[in-house]
């Protein structure tokens, strides 16, 4: 097979993160970036089962809302192995791993919000109706203009996160290339 050939095969390597910023400087951002939002999704979450009660509307989420919290702080550990990690030493391949576990996190986390809020319409629908300052139309309108944000929002996250990993896992690649190319030029 020729080298043209070859390369066919092999789409290019990604360079730089949100085209810009060296691969590096990239993780460590994207690894802050999981870190404080990680920290902050899993004290909102704790606080929220912490408070969670039987005649709350938000209830039924209880087990949903515990394994949420403890799935963001498997993040933010993730998040610190990687600023530890891409700060001193070579990114490991075990941190891509990480990052990409953190991207089906937030997938799986984002579809089961969805499916969730649908699932318990009539619920939501209720308890807005059950309040005396709105009306039916104004709890139907409310309950569609949220599922549609949510929808939106939940896209947005996913496509960062896929994003996110793929950055991790172009520098992790650019690190073995640079080691490879190294190693041919000193025999």
């Amino acid at each position: 097979m020729t080298e043209s050939a070859e390369n066919s095969f092999n789409p290019p390597r990604m360079k730089t993160c949100c085209c810009c910023i060296n691969l590096k400087t990239g993780v460590i951002i994207i690894s802050i970036l999981w870190l404080v939002y990680g920290l902050y999704e899993a004290i909102s979450y704790f606080i929220a089962f912490g408070n969670t009660n039987t005649d709350s509307f938000y209830s039924y989420l209880s087990t949903f809302t515990l394994i949420t919290g403890i799935m963001f702080s498997l993040t933010v550990i993730g998040a610190l192995y990687g600023l530890i990690v891409v700060s001193f030493a070579k990114i490991t391949q075990a941190y891509v791993t990480i990052a990409w576990s953190i991207a089906l996190r937030y997938i799986i986390n984002n579809i089961t919000e969805i499916i969730l809020f649908i699932s318990f319409k009539d619920s939501y629908l209720s308890y807005c109706e059950d309040l005396e300052e709105y009306s039916e139309d104004t709890c139907t309108a409310a309950y569609n203009n949220v599922l549609l944000f949510a929808i939106i929002i939940d896209v947005i996250t996913i496509i960062i996160s896929i994003y996110f990993a793929t950055v991790v896992a172009a520098y992790r690649a650019q690190q073995v290339e640079k080691d490879k190319n190294c190693g041919s030029h000193g025999a």
